[in-house]
């Protein structure tokens, strides 16, 4: 059986024993708010019903877990999300057969778009097997802090690079480290994976800028050690250690 691992060139994160795929920060709807400040662009909702079908077939996994924020607008649904979701979830069931919803801090009204048999859970998370789920905005329970993984997504990472020029960009990534323990969860003894947002409008915070924080309590209480993060591309390249990546914030 191979191991938990992400699926090379995509931001989703495949759970092989459990035949699960688990995927982050869809934020579907986001459109909308784009709009209202000039940017004009097309749904996406078809675009993630296509591609994470194909994810189905091509993982053969069973189980799709949404690790927060599938919706944007909040508090209220727009005319679009309640149109087209109910519509995308349609469509996930029929790819996987069993989808799994951990409340995100855009996922206000969920319940009332998703069907009956889509499974929401808290903002507590989710444990399936060794894998824990979480969308990471707020503290996860004990016993998804107990699985040797911990999938936590909400911050967006991105890595940022510099070319000569002193031009920037930044790509999406995933970053992987281990927990530093402490009394709130003496059994954390196992790694996080912080996702990628799925929606690449959704921009990104840089893990590997000066004076970024990564968003999540997890992260404000340092119950990961992020000195010892390992920073890995959407295509596997792994970039090596956050310490030895860091960059000064530029103005």
């Amino acid at each position: 059986m191979k191991s938990p691992s992400p699926v090379h060139g995509t931001p989703a994160f495949h759970v092989p024993e459990e035949k699960m795929l688990v995927v982050a920060d869809l934020h579907m709807g986001i459109e909308r708010e784009m709009a209202l400040r000039g940017i004009h662009l097309p749904s996406r909702t078809r675009k993630f019903a296509e591609e994470l079908s194909a994810l189905a077939s091509r993982t053969r996994a069973k189980r799709l877990v949404f690790a927060g924020d599938v919706r944007h607008n909040i508090p209220l649904a727009s005319f679009r999300e309640r149109r087209e979701l109910p519509l995308f979830f349609s469509a996930m069931l029929g790819a996987y057969g069993e989808v799994e919803i951990v409340k995100g801090n855009h996922d206000a009204l969920i319940e009332e778009l998703a069907p009956p048999n889509i499974k929401v859970h808290p903002t507590t998370g989710l444990r399936i097997g060794d894998a824990g789920i979480c969308h990471g905005h707020s503290w996860p329970s004990k016993k998804v802090m107990s699985a040797p993984l911990l999938l936590v997504a909400h911050s967006h990472p991105v890595v940022t690079f510099r070319d000569g020029l002193g031009r920037a960009w930044s790509e999406r990534c995933w970053l992987r480290a281990p927990f530093s323990g402490g009394k709130r969860y003496p059994r954390a003894e196992g790694e996080m994976v912080l996702m990628p947002a799925y929606n690449s409008y959704c921009g990104g915070s840089p893990v590997n800028v000066e004076g970024e924080p990564i968003l999540g309590p997890l992260f404000r209480q340092k119950i990961v050690d992020l000195k010892e993060a390992t920073i890995y591309m959407l295509d596997g390249t792994a970039l090596g250690k956050r310490r030895d990546l860091m960059a000064p914030q530029r103005s």
